[in-house]
């Protein structure tokens, strides 16, 4: 599958989920959980969405790395025909990632995806997806798990606990924040659970969110407050 496939099926009125299963399951073939990029890391970006009804706002962060000093920033607004269906996100908000993305100055060398990686059923979620059609080392970092199960809570900032589903390990609980829930990380495509918790570890200031994700996350629903002033 490439990406103009990819965008085609994402936009077509008939919703065949049993094709959308079969894609998932050619993409989680392609990933590669290894720390597969170049080093040292200079740009880390984070993507995240805001939606008004089917108007969804998909903005883009990147940052220099490890000081997480902003470089870049774009902001998309589009038509989304595809519905919220669990467990097929990346055919509702891929459209509009990849798009943002070729509309970036600057690509980052890692990126962060508001959604799941490996952390799936199919274990292809969203990040995955776009890691495998840019070839582009991805996080997954969201604040609810479709799938798995874990033994305790973190116990202290900092702290995960593995994320276990059909035996494997597919992510990692991650305690960000005092009095906070923890959040869920996963592996997208080209990186190991163990380094995509020490991206988001690093990524961390004053919120639950890694940097890059809580960024974007402000700028899509700055403009979405700005698009109903109006």
């Amino acid at each position: 599958m490439n990406r103009e496939e990819f965008l085609r099926i994402a936009r077509e009125s008939n919703k065949d989920l049993g094709k959308l299963r079969v894609i998932q399951e050619k993409i989680a073939k392609k990933i590669i959980l290894k720390d597969d990029f170049p080093t040292p890391i200079k740009y880390i970006g984070g993507v995240d969405s805001a939606y008004i009804d089917d108007i969804v706002i998909t903005a883009c962060i990147i940052l220099t790395w490890p000081k997480l000093e902003l470089i870049n920033q774009k902001c998309i607004i589009s038509e989304t025909k595809f519905p919220y269906l669990s467990t097929f996100f990346a055919f509702r908000e891929g459209p509009p990632i990849l798009e943002v993305l070729s509309s970036c100055e600057r690509m980052p060398d890692i990126l962060m995806i508001n959604s799941h990686g490996i952390l799936h059923p199919i274990f292809a979620g969203c990040a995955s997806h776009i890691g495998v059609l840019l070839n582009l080392p991805t996080i997954g970092v969201a604040q609810n798990a479709l799938c798995g199960e874990w033994e305790s809570e973190p116990a202290s900032v900092g702290e995960w606990v593995p994320i276990i589903y059909q035996n494997k390990m597919v992510g990692a609980y991650y305690l960000s924040q005092k009095e906070s829930k923890p959040i869920f990380i996963s592996p997208g495509h080209r990186i190991t659970l163990e380094t995509a918790v020490e991206f988001v570890k690093n990524s961390i200031k004053n919120h639950r969110m890694p940097e890059p994700l809580y960024l974007a996350h402000q700028q899509a629903n700055e403009k979405k407050r700005n698009l109903i002033k109006k």
